[in-house]
C-alpha cells in the first residue's frame, strides 16, 4: 500500500515464467503482462511498454515498498528537476537468523555503496524519468544479471543525473541459505562476463587481467562486518567470523566463475581487437 491516492498511478505486474498464470491466479487490481522470452530486463522492458506516465518505478517482485516510497521518489523528483534517476536505499528483512540471511543482510544490495563506487543502482529500487528509457532505448534485454548497472552507465554516458535518496525505500527478503548466494553470486559473475569485459575491455589481455583482479581479496568488505556497518549490525559472536570466512568464500565463487565464463565466452565468440 501506498500513501498516495490509488487514482494516481498503476502498478504493472511482469510475469516472466514460461506460461501465463491462470486468469483466476492474477493478482486484482494490476495490470498483468506475461513476457516468456529473455530474462528479467526483457521483463521490465514489456512492463514500461504497457505504461502511460512520465515516471517510471521500478522494484522486484519480491519487495515491499515502504508506503511512502512513491510519494517521497515524486517529491525528490519534484524538487529536483535536474536529477533523472533516483535510487533509493534497499534494507534487507531476515525472517530468521541463519548465516546466510545474516551476511545478505551486510551484502544484500548496499544502494549507497553501488552509487559511491560505480555510480549505479539496482533495478530493486530505482525510480526513472520515462524520456530517459526511451532515449536509451530501454535495458538491455540480452543480460541475465548487470541489466541496471549497464542502463545506469549508458544513463550518465549519455549526460542523465543520478541521485541517492535513503528516504525512498524498499525491503527485500534476505537469503535463507548459502546455495541461493552461491546462484546469485555465479549469475552476476555471468552478467559481469556478457556486460562489462565484452563491452569495456576489448581485447583478450586486458580482459583476462581484469578477471584475474578479483581474485584480490577486498579488504573494505570485510571493514563493514567488523565495525558494524552496512547492514552488519546484525553480526555478533559466532556469526561475525563465519561471515568472513563466508564472504572470502563466495568471493572465490565469483571469481572463478568471472574466469570460466571469460574463457567460455571467448572459445565460443572471440574476443575482437582494439
Amino acid at each position: 500500500m501506498q500513501d498516495l491516492d490509488s487514482e494516481t498511478f498503476e502498478v504493472i505486474v511482469v510475469d516472466n515464467a514460461e506460461e501465463p498464470l491462470l486468469q483466476s491466479l492474477r493478482p486484482a487490481g494490476v495490470i498483468y503482462v506475461h513476457e516468456p522470452k529473455g530474462w528479467s530486463y526483457a521483463a521490465r522492458n514489456a512492463g514500461v511498454r504497457h505504461a502511460h506516465a512520465d515516471l517510471l518505478a521500478f522494484t522486484d517482485a519480491d519487495c515491499l515498498p515502504s508506503p511512502n516510497w512513491l510519494s517521497n521518489g515524486l517529491r525528490a523528483l519534484h524538487g529536483l528537476p535536474g536529477v533523472d534517476l533516483i535510487g533509493g536505499a534497499v534494507k534487507v528483512v531476515a525472517k530468521q537468523r541463519s548465516l546466510a540471511a545474516v551476511y545478505d543482510q551486510c551484502f544484500g544490495i548496499p544502494q549507497h555503496a553501488y552509487f559511491k563506487q560505480f555510480g549505479c543502482f539496482a533495478t530493486a529500487n530505482l525510480i526513472v524519468r520515462r524520456r530517459v528509457w526511451e532515449s536509451l532505448g530501454g535495458f538491455n534485454a540480452k543480460l541475465e544479471s548487470g541489466g541496471d548497472f549497464n542502463f545506469c552507465r549508458r544513463a550518465r554516458r549519455a549526460g542523465f543525473t543520478l541521485e541517492y535518496r535513503p528516504d525512498v525505500e524498499v525491503s527485500h527478503p534476505a537469503r535463507d541459505t548459502i546455495a541461493e548466494l552461491v546462484a546469485k553470486t555465479k549469475r552476476v559473475a555471468r552478467g559481469n562476463i556478457e556486460d562489462s569485459f565484452r563491452n569495456q575491455h576489448k581485447t583478450r589481455r586486458a580482459a583476462w587481467f581484469a578477471a584475474l583482479k578479483t581474485f584480490r581479496p577486498r579488504f573494505v568488505d570485510w571493514y563493514f562486518v567488523l565495525a558494524g556497518g552496512r547492514g552488519s549490525e546484525a553480526v555478533g559472536g559466532w556469526t561475525r567470523p563465519a561471515v568472513l570466512i563466508l564472504r572470502i568464500y563466495l568471493h572465490y565463487v565469483r571469481a572463478l566463475a568471472i574466469c570460466t565464463a571469460l574463457h567460455r565466452s571467448i572459445a565460443l565468440h572471440g574476443w575482437p581487437a582494439r
